[in-house]
């Protein structure tokens, strides 16, 4: 008459044990750092990649998001507990969407239950802020682009699930009094950028830039707060313990709960961890917004000087018109000869660029 969504993150809190020299070095770096050339890990490869792994036929403790839904994926119930998961098989993202595409029956449901999820949290105020966006990475001397397909079937079962089960979990926090750091998020202000520019962005990535830079800060608190961006009344981060150290400090929280009805550490302990890893935690943030830069930078060196390059018109506030530009998804300010309009299609060419500086100049 329904069905039980299971949504299942490995325990990692049995492999580090808080305080311990490991502890302390995914303290200090706060999270993974994934650049073009290298993967810096929050935890060694041996747990990351293997013992902490949701590895095909092996069975490991995990926290479980367990949900109980009519056949019109209303919830009727929730429940977080600790469990033991074998994986029958493991997907792609390539996969999953060849097999939505068959009409595969479990994954379609799977499918069809984080589309109603998603339009719940877009009738409660959520917003969709679309991103173009390319990954670099480093082969053979050469700079490679994957681009993200943001909006493939899989990737929105796999993203709105991560959102479900924060979610349901920053709930069962919020009811049992567990210290966890909320997340939260402002409703942005009516007046866009494209309307404080004298303009309408049509739609496109003048729009799309114009809504992204219009969002919040999202801010912390150690009670429920509302997050706009996804519409939700209490929101957590805690399903990537592999890679986020406090999502680590959340599991240890919840896995102390079930086992003793105490939480791991109370309020003032825990915010003070909150404020050791923030620090190491924007130093990442950065870095992995400046490499990824380089590399796309890195991208255009080697590519042909005679070659046009397209980009998109995304401000035009500035004294230089703010252009993004296709292939790579970087915004640059470029000198144009005449007066464009936002939206307005550009083709450039690349005069110069150096990578190592963060300088790239364009032409008509």
């Amino acid at each position: 008459e329904g069905y039980l969504l299971g949504i299942h993150i490995t325990d990692v809190t049995l492999s580090v044990s808080p305080g311990s020299r490991l502890d302390r070095a995914a303290k200090r770096r706060a999270t993974s750092l994934y650049c073009a050339d290298q993967t810096i890990n929050m935890l060694p490869e041996r747990l990351s990649e293997d013992g902490c792994s949701l590895k095909v036929d092996v069975v490991r403790p995990c926290i479980s998001v367990l949900v109980t839904l009519k056949q019109s994926f209303e919830v009727v119930s929730t429940e977080v507990c600790g469990s033991f998961v074998r994986v029958g098989r493991r997907y792609t993202y390539d996969q999953v969407n060849d097999l939505l595409e068959q009409g595969d029956s479990t994954l379609l449901a799977l499918h069809d239950i984080a589309a109603v999820s998603e339009e719940r949290r877009i009738r409660n105020g959520a917003m969709r802020v679309h991103k173009r966006e390319v990954v670099p990475f480093f082969e053979s001397g050469r700079v490679w682009l994957q681009e993200i397909e943001e909006d493939s079937p899989a990737r929105l079962l796999v993203s709105e699930m991560m959102v479900f089960a924060n979610s349901v979990m920053a709930e069962f926090a919020a009811a049992n009094r567990i210290p966890v750091l909320f997340r939260g998020q402002e409703r942005p202000e009516e007046q866009s950028a494209d309307v404080a520019q004298g303009e309408q962005a049509p739609t496109g990535p003048a729009k799309d830039f114009s809504a992204r830079v219009k969002l919040k800060k999202s801010s912390v608190s150690f009670e429920p707060i509302h997050h706009a961006g996804l519409g939700l009344a209490a929101y957590i981060q805690a399903t990537s313990p592999i890679r986020r150290y406090m999502d680590l400090c959340h599991q240890r929280q919840f896995i102390s709960f079930f086992k003793t009805g105490q939480p791991w550490c109370e309020p003032q302990e825990f915010e003070h961890t909150a404020a050791e890893v923030e620090v190491p935690l924007q130093d990442a943030g950065l870095a992995s917004r400046e490499t990824k830069r380089y590399w796309l930078l890195r991208y255009l060196e080697q590519r042909e000087r005679n070659q046009p390059i397209e980009g998109t018109v995304v401000r035009v506030d500035l004294k230089t018109p703010l252009v993004e530009l296709d292939e790579v998804y970087i915004t640059v300010l470029v000198r144009l000869p005449q007066k464009v309009s936002l939206g307005q299609r550009v083709t450039l060419r690349i005069t110069a660029v150096d990578a190592h500086a963060d300088f790239v100049r364009l032409s008509v």
